[in-house]
């Protein structure tokens, strides 16, 4: 069974535990490492942002971070960035994290998921594709790495008010 458990106080430290191998993994995240250290804080101040740590009997296999906005006029988007341990891939996984996210933005008045995908994550963009986000667009030059610069689709949802 897997478990989401949202970041706090006692657990913050925990998110950056579970970050730092999948981003070894998978580098194009798009999160960065300040603002992770930060999440407890924001949490409190900004009701759009959050972050879950999933857990499966024990380990932490992967995470979301769901970053929201306080400008009235973008206040009902926020940008998600999901990380799964590859050795826990291809078991749906994945999709039920997003599936949590999802739940948890119809108490927060967010109606519309964003994320930036890059073109060589190829897992990510079949989790997004399949979990009904479009492709709206492509960030040239989104991600750089070692000099390396990589484009990325820029995906979305919209999903329904409650």
């Amino acid at each position: 069974m897997l478990n989401l458990i949202e970041v706090n106080e006692q657990n913050a430290n925990q998110l950056i535990d579970v970050y730092r191998p999948i981003h070894e993994e998978t580098w194009m995240l798009g999160l960065e490492s300040n603002w992770l250290n930060q999440c407890k804080p924001v949490q409190h101040h900004r009701s759009q942002t959050t972050c879950f740590i999933a857990v499966k009997e024990k380990r932490m296999i992967g995470f979301i971070a769901i970053q929201g906005h306080s400008a009235p006029e973008i206040k009902h988007c926020a940008s998600l960035s999901i990380g799964v341990l590859k050795a826990f891939r291809g078991n749906g996984y994945g999709k039920m994290i997003l599936e949590k996210a999802e739940q948890w933005t119809h108490g927060h008045d967010i109606f519309r998921l964003e994320a930036c995908v890059g073109y060589e994550n190829r897992a990510a963009l079949l989790l997004f594709g399949t979990s009904g986000y479009s492709v709206e667009g492509i960030r040239k030059e989104a991600f750089q790495r070692d000099g390396a610069m990589v484009d990325a689709f820029y995906m979305a949802k919209c999903l329904k008010k409650e």
